[in-house]
């Protein structure tokens, strides 16, 4: 017979909770000052950087949420299928 593969809930929650907090910890942080009287085509260009990085962080940090929604998600499956397995191995073996 195949090798029993055991899955922790608790750890699953664990590292989907994990993933959330990690991606709630991350954020944008504002600059003290924007230059935005001077001339210098740099200060436009990383302005422009500056807003690109934050839209990014955005976009990551959404991700990583519905990553370990999915994480989550999984581990439910997971159980729910062991449960119905069982009661399918209990049925056979009557």
């Amino acid at each position: 017979m195949g090798k029993r593969i055991n899955i922790s809930e608790s750890d699953v929650k664990n590292h989907a909770s994990e993933i959330t907090n990690g991606a709630s910890q991350m954020e944008k942080t504002n600059v003290v000052t924007i230059d935005d009287e001077s001339t210098i085509a740099g200060n436009v260009i990383s302005q422009n950087a500056y807003e690109a990085c934050g839209q990014a962080l955005a976009k990551l940090i959404e991700a990583l949420r519905v990553e370990a929604s999915k994480i989550e998600g999984l581990g439910d499956d997971f159980r729910q299928m062991d449960e119905e397995l069982a009661l399918l191995v209990k049925l056979v073996s009557e």
